[in-house]
């Protein structure tokens, strides 16, 4: 336990010490952030220390990783078996006692119990730390008691996909910590739940302390964008197979028939029919042996079963047609990765020239996380989107579909509003990462992000009838609350945890590789870690290197 909060305090030491206790200002205030992330095989979790003094221009901040768990995905009792019993406790102890900074001969010494009687080692008042949550949105989601309701449920409105993806809809009712364990302890059932499972790990952080995932917004709808790019190129404008464009051509009725097909079984549920059905299925459990009843009789059993029949019918067309689809975009995605990776002797494709444009504006896809764009390429293309996407219309030109009436106006209308979307979502990000945003900020953030939904809504519905994905939804209903109650929300975005996913490949794991035994693996990286969390440590690893040798000097 002492070693756990250890690690915590030695951040605020090292600040103030690196900061020189001589000239140290007055601390005003201290930010504890929690942030995890699952990445290349392991669930990451870390610390971030922001101090706050009088009279400093940005607060001062320290970074540590203090756990790594392996596994394949960021799954809740895997968490609960290796890392949430300590944290918990580590942080009810930190929120239940004050911070003490004391001088001690000289150094900066933090503490939760004091008991010194010579106030002049005090350094200043006790103070609170304030404790804060970042990371991903099943990382938060998980933190609530709502683990794996991330894609059904918002984070942190009453919200689901349905109502969310309704143009101006009403804003929905926000949680509260009360009421999440309410609803935990309640005994209400499937969808009247909300996605909570149970209650909060945290109950002591508010939800307003949940930091809005920046980065993982970034992610998510820039992906979304350059793969409705895609999808325009790959069925609307290139040349295609006469048996890609039946599966095409299918699709498209499927997208039809099935919406449709869903009405009819929601009509007939909720018409007299279903509700007779509903009725005789009560009745039938309400009359059943085990509670001292006969059971329905002939006519009723007659009518349920005609019923049934009709019910199932209807449902079974139904699930043919998801069927049917679902194996035509299997079949259309394995096309797909052909051309992105083309069998040999095929020296071009409209996918291989795309990257190569990417690439000339010093844009690159990662290898991992299904080859999609990370934060800082996709950044990059925010920003340079004209000059991409103007050559894009160059290149597409050649791998056009005569076919196609106006085909050239086609391109050019893709690629510009592909441009126009890009752009408009540059500038919301550009305000979400601004030190400090104004008021003309802010009144600038609810322009731009409207016109950053409206356009995106309308390029989705050329590919699909999807609902609205819980990232978009957070950026319209939350982006702005998150602004206004995080004035220096570029410091606690979770951009520090993702690069927890690259910093401890190269300083920790790479050391350990030698070593395959998996638990002697992970003793081993713990240890590693630990070196570099302690800062004397470090210090003392610094002074003992040997001095360089310098160029090679002839005798």
């Amino acid at each position: 336990m002492k070693r756990r909060l250890q690690q915590n305090m030695k951040a605020v030491e090292t600040l103030l010490r690196v900061n020189r206790l001589k000239n140290r200002k007055q601390v005003k205030r201290i930010r504890l952030i929690i942030g995890g992330d699952h990445g290349q095989g392991a669930f990451r979790l870390g610390f971030r220390v922001l101090i706050d003094t009088e009279g400093g221009k940005s607060p001062m901040c320290k970074t540590i990783n203090i756990a790594t768990v392996y596994c394949k995905k960021e799954v809740g009792a895997i968490l609960e078996s290796t890392v949430i019993d300590w944290l918990a406790e580590d942080l009810k102890q930190i929120h239940d006692n004050p911070l003490h900074l004391l001088n001690l001969d000289g150094r900066a010494v933090c503490c939760f119990e004091c008991d010194m009687d010579n106030l002049d080692d005090v350094l200043l008042e006790p103070i609170q730390v304030e404790q804060l949550i970042a990371g991903d949105l099943a990382w938060e989601c998980f933190c609530l008691g709502k683990e794996g309701a991330a894609n059904s449920w918002c984070i942190y409105c009453m919200l689901g996909p349905q109502q969310w993806s309704i143009p101006n809809h009403d804003r929905g009712q926000c949680w509260t910590m009360e009421d999440l364990n309410e609803m935990a302890d309640s005994d209400k059932k499937g969808a009247k739940r909300m996605g909570v499972k149970r209650r909060s790990y945290f109950p002591w952080i508010p939800l307003k302390n949940y930091i809005l995932p920046i980065l993982h917004l970034c992610i998510g709808l820039g992906n979304d964008v350059i793969d409705y790019f895609g999808f325009l190129v790959e069925w609307r404008l290139t040349k295609l197979s006469d048996e890609e464009k039946r599966w095409k051509n299918r699709v498209d009725e499927l997208n039809v028939l099935i919406p449709n097909q869903r009405k009819v079984v929601n009509d007939w549920k909720a018409g007299n029919h279903g509700k007779r059905r509903t009725a005789l299925m009560a009745l039938r459990r309400t009359r059943a042996p085990s509670n001292g009843g006969n059971g329905l009789n002939h006519d009723e059993v007659d009518e349920l079963a005609a019923l049934d029949a009709t019910f199932e019918a209807m449902g079974k067309l139904r699930d043919t047609l998801i069927a049917e689809r679902k194996s035509l975009n299997t079949k259309i995605d394995a096309k797909h990765e052909e051309r992105r990776r083309p069998p040999e002797g095929v020296q071009k494709t409209w996918y291989l020239e795309m990257e190569r444009i990417y690439r000339n504006h010093n844009v690159k896809r990662e290898d991992y996380h299904k080859r999609k764009f990370q934060g800082r390429p996709l950044k990059k293309i925010m920003q340079k989107a004209e000059a991409i996407f103007t050559d894009a219309k160059t290149m597409l030109r050649e791998f056009k579909d005569d076919s196609v009436a106006d085909i050239d106006a086609k391109i050019d209308e893709t690629c510009d509003e592909i441009i126009s979307l890009l752009r408009s979502w540059g500038e919301v990000f550009h305000i979400f990462y601004t030190k400090k945003p104004s008021a003309e900020d802010k009144d600038k953030f609810k322009n731009d992000m409207a016109d950053a939904v409206a356009k995106h809504r309308a390029l989705r519905a050329k590919v699909d009838d999807n609902n609205d994905t819980p990232k978009l939804h957070c950026a319209e209903d939350h982006g702005l609350e998150a602004i206004e109650n995080h004035p220096d929300l570029s410091l606690c975005i979770e951009e520090w945890v993702e690069q927890f996913h690259q910093t401890e490949r190269k300083k920790v794991e790479a050391k350990c590789k030698f070593e395959k035994d998996p638990e002697k693996h992970a003793q081993l990286a713990a240890r590693k870690r630990a070196g570099m969390n302690n800062a004397d440590i470090m210090a003392q690893c610094r002074d003992t290197k040997r001095p360089r040798r310098g160029p090679y000097k002839k005798r």
